[in-house]
């Protein structure tokens, strides 16, 4: 048994240096775990896995294309979020961002905005957006989260795009409680109906219309020459929902689920330089997921949020009482898990 103390006084426990318990799962850290897949067994037995990926940039009249191969990322843990028996909460989740020991997480279908202890793996907050409380504003679809610093007071602001109404919302906040409604921007003109979005120095990315990325100064939103620009993989289906920087790039998801219809074992992971010239890599999700929404980096580690695809079962139309989860990868496969065990949120049943 390979004990660790975290210093704030929960005591970690591997069985083996390949296995830990996290909220009330556990799971083998070399990819086969009990985290229940999105499509059967047998449909994933008949599926051969992609070895490569086929990729194509597009910006105005130049169109880059290429081949990379396709990797597999090493799932080192998952965080289950149990939706209500009625369904009225955790219906399909979207953008998430992390601040210190938490998870701040959207979901469009319930309308809010969730705070999870990323330890405990518990509900410590949550906030209506219809409307938000105080205000008259409604957040229509709360999808990609982020975390900037207002220049006029220095502080940490969480930043939700809202895809349905084309505005991003500012709002104060204090761990775990999500606390006023700063400001709103209307930004329709520049990206349509945002998803994903993330801040990087002086740059503010937003995801739309499925496969399309834009680039603007986070202080005025003045446009990028070189932006908009398409990605698209050959032979995946393009639906890219989550973004976040990861040391000098950026990672982004693309999910194979379209809300109707299941893209089985075509859910990928990718990274791009912040110009989005290139694709640097390739990872494989769809094993553990159709519908990866929000990613977010956390100590060296890559956090991506199960969608709408454990929500509800497409055919029937049911509540999977399962729930949703929050995945949670090693990227750099030749680490060994020594070099991050103390980070991840583990907890003893």
């Amino acid at each position: 048994m390979f004990v660790y103390n975290r210093d704030d006084g929960i005591e970690i426990r591997l069985s083996s240096i390949t296995q830990a318990i996290i909220g009330n799962n556990t799971f083998v850290g070399n990819g086969k775990s009990d985290v229940s897949p999105n499509y059967s067994e047998e449909e994933l037995s008949r599926r051969t896995r992609p070895r490569t990926a086929e990729f194509s940039i597009q910006s105005g009249n130049k169109t880059l294309q290429s081949e990379i191969p396709v990797e597999t990322p090493k799932l080192v843990g998952l965080i289950d979020v149990k939706p209500s028996i009625d369904g009225t909460n955790f219906r399909d989740l979207e953008g998430i961002t992390a601040f210190g020991d938490y998870l701040f997480i959207g979901d469009d279908n319930s309308r809010e905005i969730f705070t999870v202890n990323r330890f405990t793996a518990r509900v410590e907050s949550r906030v209506s957006t219809e409307p938000f409380p105080g205000t008259e504003i409604t957040l229509k679809g709360p999808e990609g989260l982020s975390l900037t610093k207002m220049k006029i007071k220095g502080k940490d602001v969480l930043a939700v795009s809202d895809d349905e109404g084309g505005f991003i919302h500012y709002f104060q906040f204090n761990p775990p409680v999500i606390e006023k409604l700063l400001s709103s921007i209307e930004i329709n003109s520049i990206a349509g109906d945002p998803e994903g979005i993330e801040f990087v120095g002086s740059k503010l990315y937003f995801l739309y219309g499925g496969n399309n990325i834009i680039m603007v100064n986070s202080s005025n939103l003045k446009k990028h020459p070189d932006f908009p620009k398409s990605i698209s993989f050959n032979g995946f289906w393009n639906h890219i929902a989550g973004i976040c920087k990861y040391k000098d790039n950026l990672l982004l998801t693309s999910a194979g689920y379209d809300g109707k219809i299941k893209h089985n074992g075509e859910s990928i992971l990718f990274s791009a330089d912040e110009q989005i010239n290139k694709i640097l890599k390739v990872w494989d999700i769809a094993p553990y997921t159709n519908d990866p929404r929000g990613v977010a980096e956390i100590d060296g580690l890559v956090y991506i949020v199960d969608g709408m695809g454990h929500g509800k079962d497409v055919e029937t139309g049911l509540l999977n009482k399962e729930g949703l989860k929050i995945l949670i990868f090693d990227i750099e496969i030749n680490r060994d898990i020594k070099e991050y065990y103390h980070t991840l949120p583990l907890r003893i049943r």
